[in-house]
């Protein structure tokens, strides 16, 4: 009977000493590299040079050999080495530098990288790599790396001077630069650069192009300087401190992390700290990005960071110290531009970019820049889909809180998609930024959600002032509410009934422009979804001297279908009136009548499609006379809020004052409501004295009779109406009139 027998082996690893600074023979690295390759295992290279001070390993124009078995290299086994120990800084003591020297002259070779990682899970610590930099330029980039960190990945680079030499400092010796043109590049998955103990930190800086370069999925980035000094308080930039490379899948790297001392510096670099093309699923947290070591000092980058066509990226997070502090950089602190959508922007220190002068108060827009203005219902696209931030109409403050209580109120709305959740986050934005608190949040059916944020008081900041952003469940996240936005009336309607005579619409209105500003006008009948409609509307435009300034009958036999239609704003039926003018500043009306002396209910609108829209060209405040009868016939104002600020309106229904203006048959007791864009109804007002007496006073919009309703409110850009009706159901002309207050 025969035994079966299991024969076990096992791969012991070998050490191998380099002993000598030659480029080969015994006791060279390239000869200890080359032994490690051909000896199955994880084997170790250590160092045991006999000669004080720094030891240069000067590969000249021959590359070392491309590592193809699992190796650690370890530097610091070099007798009086010593790991990094400090928390803010660096005390490292390098010893083992390996430099490859050239000169300007030399032509292209094929290989000019320091080490090639071409195999799986090594390790590389304690060195110094310079000068891995073609000679005569560099033609082909993806030659000169410092650490080419490539094979099946799971590689870990810790405690390395990558583009500087031992000394932590220096840039250039005796005319040689000691750049490389890449520090490292991550080609394959799972790879650590750094770590969250002091010993592993990396000072990767004054490389040609980039830092790190990334391009393979899971790469984990700690700790490390990039593009300062080991002290971390001086530049010594990379082009690039990292970058995320254009059309490779980067799915779970991380730069940075919640842990202790998992964050980088990346300051210093020329044109990004973090720059991310067609990059996705990244997660950047913890980090000082622009700032010193200390995070006191400015040490800027161009640019924060800055995305292109990327998407579903996390900047910061919900997570303790998952924040960035991103502040000093010459320009954005955050740039998302092209297509890329679901970057979350959350919990961030942001402030001071594009700040050099120090100017108060700080550009909300250079801190996270992304659109210029808010739009209804957020339906614009582009980076991150546009995502409208929240405006905060008022604070409040009770300065004699008792510690630890609620300072103040944050009052305020967003107008975004409908029917959708959102994270708001509060800051206070100064010579620093504090988050406040954060808060969820879901628009109505109209897409408005108001809010009221309890705070805590807030640090004491210099030139600042309260801001908020705005994230969608699908991750994108908006710019910061601006100090000093700005609004527009960019649409005004009124809805009336259509009589003969001298018994029609009137609607007036106020341009306020250094330029002329170009309106659109339309009279609608028979595209509204109701009877009793004026089947065929006839529109007329009337300056401040009742000279006819435009006319228009059929919309499309205006002359102007092709420009109509353009905006976008083209009415539904050919018998509507439409039509385009460009007026200069002054008063106008614009009458509706029935072409055929016909009557009936119309609806007549204004939209402001001046490109682009400014708040120094605006419809100032409009007005409508017409005759409020019983049930559906009552006047019905509406008018669109756009911008990026609050806008303040004042609301006047006047009836008994027509009388006095020799207007018959006017609404002697009118009554005034204000609806939201989801109808529901946020003021009424029947006798104006009743209610705001001072702010209509103080405003000089008093009306001369007490039953005249009026109606001032603060509002989010949105849709809003006004319904003038008559008390106990009575009936007559009257006039409801929109001042903008905000301007």
């Amino acid at each position: 009977m025969f035994g079966l027998h299991c024969i076990a082996s096992t791969v012991v690893a070998a050490e191998f000493v380099v002993s000598q600074t030659g480029d080969g023979g015994p006791g060279s690295l390239r000869q200890a590299i080359l032994d490690a390759n051909g000896h199955l295992g994880a084997d170790r290279i250590v160092f045991n040079i006999p000669a004080p001070g720094v030891q240069r390993i000067d590969v000249g124009s021959n590359p070392l050999p491309v590592i193809t078995d699992s190796v650690t290299i370890d530097g610091y086994t070099q007798p009086r080495a010593a790991a990094n120990t400090l928390a803010v800084g660096n005390d490292a003591v390098i010893l083992i530098e390996i430099r490859r020297t050239h000169s300007a002259s030399e032509t292209d070779r094929e290989n000019y990288d320091g080490l090639v990682l071409n195999a799986s899970n090594c390790t590389v610590r304690g060195l110094s790599l310079t000068g891995f930099l073609r000679g005569g330029g560099y033609k082909q980039v993806a030659l000169g790396v410092g650490i080419f960190a490539g094979g099946g990945g799971g590689h870990v680079m810790e405690g390395n001077f990558i583009g500087v030499p031992p000394d932590g400092f220096s840039t250039t010796e005796a005319g040689q630069s000691l750049s490389n043109l890449f520090g490292i590049r991550s080609e394959s998955p799972n790879n650590r650069i750094g770590g969250t103990s002091p010993a592993a930190r990396n000072v990767i800086s004054g490389n040609r192009i980039e830092g790190i370069l990334v391009r393979g999925a899971g790469t984990v980035i700690q700790g490390n300087y990039i593009g300062t000094d080991a002290s971390g308080s001086r530049a010594v930039r990379n082009l690039s401190g990292v970058q995320l490379f254009v059309g490779v899948n980067v799915t779970g790297c991380l730069i940075g992390g919640t842990a202790a001392g998992a964050g980088n510096v990346i300051s210093g670099n020329a044109i990004a700290g973090v720059q991310m093309g067609n990059a996705s699923g990244v997660t950047i947290q913890g980090n000082f990005i622009g700032t010193s070591a200390t995070g006191l000092d400015p040490v800027p980058n161009a640019k924060g960071i800055e995305m292109f066509g990327s998407s579903q990226n996390l900047v910061g997070g919900l997570d303790a110290n998952a924040g960035n502090l991103i502040a000093f950089n010459v320009s954005n602190g955050i740039s998302i531009r092209e297509s890329g959508t679901g970057n979350r922007i959350l919990s961030n220190r942001i402030f001071a970019n594009d700040d050099v002068s120090r100017d108060r108060p700080p550009r909300a827009s250079r801190q996270i820049a992304l659109k210029p203005i808010n739009d209804l219902n957020d339906l614009d696209g582009g980076p991150n889909n546009g995502q409208n931030f929240p405006i905060i109409t008022r604070q409040t403050s009770d300065p004699d809180a008792a510690p630890g209580t609620t300072k103040g109120t944050l009052e305020g709305g967003l107008n975004s998609t409908p029917s959708t959740r959102f994270t708001l986050q509060f800051f206070y934005l100064g010579d620093d930024c504090e988050l406040l608190g954060t808060s969820e949040v879901e628009t109505d059916r109209a897409g408005n959600v108001l809010f009221a944020f309890p705070f805590s008081s807030p640090r004491q900041l210099a030139g600042g002032y309260f801001t908020a952003i705005a994230t969608d469940q699908s991750g994108n996240s908006s710019e910061f509410f601006p100090e000093n936005g700005g609004v527009v009336l960019a649409n005004i309607s009124s809805r009336a009934f259509v009589g003969t005579s001298e018994n029609i619409p009137i609607a007036g209105f106020i341009v306020r422009s250094p330029v002329d500003k170009r309106v659109l006008i339309r009279a609608l009948g028979p595209s509204l979804n109701f009877s009793g409609v004026l089947a065929d509307p006839k529109l007329q435009v009337f300056d401040a001297n009742q000279t006819l300034v435009a006319e228009n009958d059929d919309w499309m036999l205006s002359g102007q279908e092709t420009e109509i239609r353009f905006t976008g704003l083209a009415p539904g039926h050919e018998r509507d009136a439409a039509l385009i003018v460009r007026l200069p500043a002054g008063n106008y009306t614009a009458q509706l009548r029935g072409a055929d002396g016909g009557t009936g209910i119309g609806l007549i609108e204004m939209y402001d499609v001046s490109d682009p829209i400014a708040t120094v060209s605006r419809l100032a405040n409009i007005s409508t006379r017409a005759s409020v009868g019983k049930a559906d016939d009552v006047l019905i104002a509406g008018v669109i809020a756009s911008g990026n600020a609050a806008q303040r309106l004042a609301v006047r229904a006047i009836g008994p004052d027509l009388s006095t203006r020799g207007v018959r048959d006017a609404l002697q007791d009118p009554t005034l409501e204000l609806y939201d864009a989801a109808g529901t109804l946020l003021a009424f007002n029947d006798n104006w004295r009743d209610d705001q007496a001072q702010e209509i006073e103080d405003a000089q919009l008093a009306p001369e009779d007490t039953r005249d309703a009026v109606i001032v409110a603060t509002v989010i850009p949105s849709n809003y109406t006004a319904v003038v009706r008559g008390k106990a159901v009575t009936t007559g002309t009257a006039l409801v009139e929109v001042y903008d207050l905000s301007n």
